[in-house]
Order: structure tokens, then C-alpha cells, then sequence
């Protein structure tokens, strides 16, 4: 009939991408949109998330979200893939101590005189074996990682535009175009790095602390307790390293007041021109440059200095694990000469038992820097030392 107008099954629409976003995104979106340089009206505040100090005009800032939060918008694949590219950075992390061990092999099998020939080719065979699981683990771990990464953005990015049209004419009025399009692209651009390439590297970096740790209480804990002596020294220029570089991050706002300026006189040049505004439009832009410089070059200064106290704990670590190595060895080797003391006569050139190894001691047991022979207890050593089998 037809006086009877024609109904579809909402079914049939395919959802607009423009549709509003569900109550949870949006919320969560309007906070990512919310950049404290913008002047939010009374009306609109209550509508973007705006923090109470925010609002009042204070220099706090937005309440960070759980770390959980930041997948609230992977999908399932998404899910699956971040949690297979975790394991594999896991398994690439946790490796990386063992290359320590594979030197630690090649370094012995070239000082033996014993069989060279066999013990280095299984050194080298197990650094081989070592660098495929390397190399496939991390090439998988990062790249599902950082795939989820991005697919993840692109839904957050769906759902910023969703919850952005669905907004009040009047949020518009208050908010500029030019910086609710600058913060969209750099918010979300921080999200997609900070769960990409720096989450896999996050998980590497643990696992490869906890193997490192194991190997090295493994293989001596003595050594292993002196050198992490330093981890309180290194853990405090970590932190402060981290806090001036997050500090140095809070100099973005000013560039983008500084872009909407440009993006503002730029677009509307005529407008510029004709009311002779080029000198305050540049004056703007200068202002919020300056407090951007400014800023910035104080927090540099202090990366600088927490980079320097950084890699300073780092290489006294080194000294220090280098002296006590080195004296844990030389105690071995005198605990070891107590326990076993070398033979009466070992040195005797008439002994007619040890008078042949003796022969072959002289010549050896040399000081390599000065060419003088050793005497006493270090010619013992060096006598007990060598191998008379060839």
C-alpha cells in the first residue's frame, strides 16, 4: 500500500562511522582531549572530564589513567597479539644474559690446551643457537607488539572522532579547531608509542634483570652481591632521569599555543594583513616559544646530569665487579695452595722424580713485563699451574 510508509530494520544501516561512541570511550576519549592550555567555559567543563584544578585555572595536571586503561580499546586480535609479541620479548629478554655465558665459554675454550679444537667449535655452536632464538624472539616479540600498537591507536582515533562530534555547538566555541587537532595527533601518537616499541622494550628489559641476576648468583653470588651494592645509586639517577624527562615533556603545551597561533594568522591571512596584526600575532607566537626554550634547556641540563650520574654508576659497578673477580680468584688460588700444597722437591733440578717438570717450569714461570723469573710462592703457583701432560 502506498499510504503505508516503508520501514527497514534498523539492521539494515550499516553503523555510521560518526555514530556516538559508547559512554565508557567517551568519557575516556574527552579526557584525552583535554589539554589544560585550553579556556574551557563553565559549560563545557563538566562535558570534556576537566579536572577541579584544572578548571579553577591551577597548573595541575589531569590525573593519570591505570596502565591497564590504555588497552581498554584493543580488540580481541589485538589482545591475543600483544599478549604472543609479550612472550616472545619475554624469551628474547630473558636470553640475553646468556650471551654472557657464550663468551664465557669461547674465553676458556682458546685459554684450554686441552682438546681446543672440540671446545671451541661447541662455544661457537651454542653462540649460533643463541643468535637465532635472539633474533627470532625479538623480531616477533616487537613486531606483534607493535601491530596491536597500532591497530589499538586506530581505534582510539575512531572513537576521539565519534566522541568529538558528539559534542555541544558551544565546546566548540571554546575550544580552537587548530589545538583540539594538534592535541588529538599528539595524545594518541603518545599512546601508540608508549604501548608499542617501549612496552616491548619494558618487558625485555625486566626479564633480561631477572636472568641476569640468576646467572650471576648462579656462578658466584659473592660477586653478584658486591655489584649490586650500586643498584640504590643507579636506581636513584634512573628516577631522576625519568622525572626531568617527564618534566621536560610539560613544555608541549607551550608549542601547541604556539602552532594554533600560526595555524590561526595563517589561515586567515587576509584578515592578518588587513588589520595590520602581523607585529601581535608574532608576538604571540615568540611568547610561547620563549617559555617552550626556556623549559626545555632546564630540564636538559638535568637529563645531562642524571645521564652522567647514570653511566657513572654503571662504570664503577664494572670497576668494582672487575676488582673483587679478581680477588676472589687470587684467594681461590691460595685457599687452594693451602689445602693442597705442591710436593717437596717439585723445583728440584736433581730430583729424580720431579726433576724433569722442574725443567720445564724455569723457562715458563716468567714475568711476562719484566722478564724476571718468579720466586717463592708465586713460582708454586706457576708451577702447579701448568699442564705436564704434553
Amino acid at each position: 500500500d502506498p499510504r503505508v510508509p516503508l520501514r527497514v530494520p534498523d539492521a539494515h544501516f550499516p553503523p555510521s562511522p560518526l555514530s556516538p561512541a559508547p559512554d565508557g570511550a567517551m568519557a575516556e576519549v574527552r579526557r584525552l582531549s583535554y589539554d589544560k592550555t585550553l579556556a574551557v567555559s563553565p559549560s563545557a567543563r563538566g562535558s570534556v572530564g576537566v579536572s577541579k584544578s584544572a578548571a579553577n585555572g591551577d597548573e595541575g595536571l589531569t590525573p593519570m589513567v591505570p596502565f591497564f586503561s590504555l588497552f581498554r580499546f584493543y580488540s580481541f586480535q589485538d589482545r591475543a597479539m600483544l599478549t604472543v609479541g609479550a612472550m616472545f620479548c619475554m624469551i628474547g629478554g630473558a636470553s640475553f644474559p646468556a650471551i654472557n655465558v657464550a663468551f664465557g665459554d669461547l674465553l676458556d675454550s682458546s685459554a684450554s690446551l686441552d682438546n681446543v679444537k672440540e671446545t671451541t667449535r661447541n662455544a661457537v655452536l651454542f653462540m649460533i643457537g643463541l643468535a637465532f632464538v635472539l633474533g627470532g624472539s625479538l623480531f616477533f616479540g616487537f613486531g606483534l607488539v607493535a601491530w596491536a600498537a597500532s591497530r589499538g591507536a586506530a581505534n582510539v582515533r575512531r572513537a576521539y572522532m565519534r566522541a568529538m562530534v558528539a559534542q555541544d555547538v558551544s565546546f566548540f566555541d571554546d575550544a580552537r579547531a587548530g589545538e583540539l587537532s594538534a592535541a588529538t595527533s599528539e595524545k594518541v601518537q603518545d599512546v601508540q608509542n608508549g604501548t608499542a616499541k617501549k612496552l616491548g622494550e619494558l618487558i625485555q628489559a625486566v626479564c633480561t634483570g631477572i636472568g641476569g641476576l640468576a646467572v650471576g648468583f648462579y656462578f658466584s653470588w659473592k660477586l653478584t652481591l658486591v655489584i649490586m651494592a650500586g643498584v640504590p645509586f643507579l636506581g636513584g639517577a634512573t628516577f631522576l632521569l625519568v622525572k626531568a624527562t617527564t618534566l621536560l615533556a610539560q613544555a608541549n603545551p607551550a608549542y601547541e599555543k604556539a602552532g594554533a597561533v600560526a595555524t590561526e594568522s595563517l589561515a586567515a591571512v587576509r584578515v592578518t594583513s588587513a588589520l595590520n596584526a602581523q607585529g601581535p600575532a608574532a608576538e604571540r607566537y615568540e611568547a610561547h616559544l620563549g617559555e617552550a626554550e626556556r623549559h626545555a634547556t632546564r630540564n636538559q641540563w638535568r637529563i645531562s646530569f642524571a645521564n652522567g650520574g647514570l653511566f657513572g654508576t654503571m662504570f664503577l659497578m664494572y670497576a668494582v665487579g672487575l676488582w673483587f673477580g679478581a680477588y676472589l680468584i687470587a684467594s681461590s688460588t691460595n685457599q687452594a695452595m693451602r689445602d693442597h700444597p705442591p710436593p717437596a722437591g717439585l723445583l728440584d733440578l736433581k730430583s729424580l722424580q720431579w726433576g724433569l717438570n722442574a725443567q720445564q717450569a724455569s723457562p715458563l714461570c716468567v714475568d711476562q713485563k719484566t722478564g724476571k723469573a718468579y720466586t717463592g710462592d708465586a713460582l708454586l703457583t706457576c708451577a702447579c699451574s701448568l699442564d705436564y701432560t704434553v
